[in-house]
């Protein structure tokens, strides 16, 4: 099951947070989830990090890895991870490349690897975006 939901919209910083839940044992592959970018002025907004959290950690490989991507363009540089054995991975670990999203768009979040041995189950995804101007509300 996948849920997303907007937590933080009259957040005086002019952030929006958006939360996507994946729950069971992750499998990689691209389009697993979807977020919808909404609530942000006409001027939209800049992603400013993302935040992953998984109730089991991966074995082996390369973690898990993710990119969230707006249409055909991937947003970050360096991949969101969550190492091997650990069970969460911030912003402090990717390099935004391309940071601005608009009301309507619809984000996809691609995950390129699970764990080798065994793959992260349950991942929450938290996708912090700052909006240009006032939020809409």
């Amino acid at each position: 099951m996948i849920k997303t939901r907007n937590v933080a919209k009259d957040d005086p910083l002019r952030k929006q947070v958006y939360v996507i839940i994946i729950d069971g044992t992750v499998a990689a592959g691209d389009n697993k989830g979807a977020i919808p970018i909404g609530g942000l002025s006409t001027y939209g907004g800049e992603v400013e990090g993302i935040y992953l959290h998984a109730k089991t950690g991966p074995v082996g490989g390369s973690g898990i890895q993710i990119q969230v991507a707006n249409g055909s363009t991937d947003i970050f540089a360096t991949k969101g991870t969550i190492a091997v054995s650990a069970t969460t991975g911030s912003s402090t670990d990717v390099t935004v490349a391309n940071a601005g999203v608009s009301n309507g768009d619809v984000l996809d979040i691609d995950i390129d690897s699970v764990g080798s041995s065994t793959a992260g189950a349950d991942i929450t995804i938290t996708l912090v975006v700052r909006a240009h101007g006032s939020l809409e509300g």
